[in-house]
């Protein structure tokens, strides 16, 4: 998961992936033994078959979203999504939906290669069923439900649930109604929610958490004391990640039992492959 607000060089790189820079690449050493011709990798075709790419706005970034949607489908086109997310927002239901329908206009004017998704907000069960009821009505079959997060302390990041209830209320109300329709959790994933998730025939859902750079920046002069404390940071990072993927690894394997999921008539739900977000 990505957004539209970064940089043209990661967006070449996620337009790529899983071709990507030798450095990190599984199967080129040093010079990519097929060109960069992603048909001809068994190895990058199976990766990018199991990889789902997804992509939002921006707008809950600090800089926010500036884009209009002819430039916003652009770069997801740029990017290769698989999935493209409208700019909603946060609570507000009526601007959402207006947002929603505009978006919608934008895409039926073109064949673009990404599936969009319309965003349900509220701030309460009622007025998430009625934009998720609206979005429906006005064409859309990709539904994510946001705003579900709250800012972290003395930060301008979403990662924090804000209302657990609200959360499992809303999303079992919606799939009450809507038994077999494509849902997805924005910013909500969490190993303790996995089987909440899997039992109600969630789709997908992200994380809006660790923002991590492995890299010590070259050609920076530091003392040996910085450099020890950021090497330091980036093992316990590692670990830390390390940790949460496995615990996320155990869970599928488990757990989850796909073959209970609503079947419709998109993929079956992958949850148990949960898409980080990371955001540059």
């Amino acid at each position: 998961m990505s957004h539209a607000n970064t940089s043209p060089n990661f967006q070449a790189l996620f337009s790529s992936y899983p071709c990507v820079t030798k450095k990190y690449c599984e199967v080129a050493q040093r010079a990519c033994p097929y060109n960069n011709k992603l048909e001809k990798c068994s190895k990058g075709l199976g990766l990018r078959k199991n990889t789902i790419k997804m992509c939002d706005s921006g707008i809950f970034q600090k800089e926010g979203c500036s884009f209009d949607y002819q430039e916003l489908f652009s770069i997801y086109e740029r990017m290769k999504v698989d999935y493209g997310i409208i700019i909603d927002y946060l609570k507000k239901k009526d601007e959402t939906i207006r947002s929603a329908s505009e978006a919608l206009q934008q895409f039926r004017e073109r064949a673009y290669s990404f599936r969009l998704v319309g965003v349900a907000q509220g701030t309460t069960l009622e007025e998430y069923v009625e934009c998720y009821q609206e979005l429906k009505k006005i064409g859309y079959s990709c539904i994510a439900v946001g705003g579900l997060l709250k800012k972290a302390a003395n930060s301008v990041r979403y990662v924090h649930v804000g209302d657990h209830q609200l959360l499992r209320d809303t999303l079992l109300t919606i799939r009450g109604a809507s038994p077999e329709d494509w849902l997805f959790a924005l910013g909500c994933y969490h190993p303790e929610r996995h089987e909440f998730f899997s039992k109600t025939g969630i789709w997908g859902a992200d994380y809006k958490g660790w923002i991590f750079n492995y890299d010590i920046g070259k050609g920076k002069k530091s003392s040996s004391i910085e450099t020890k404390g950021r090497k330091e940071l980036q093992r316990i990072r590692f670990n830390q990640t390390r940790k949460y993927l496995r615990k996320i690894y155990k869970l599928t394997r488990d757990k989850m039992d796909i073959n209970n999921a609503p079947q419709t008539e998109m993929p079956p739900p992958v949850i148990s492959r949960p898409h980080i977000r990371t955001s540059v």
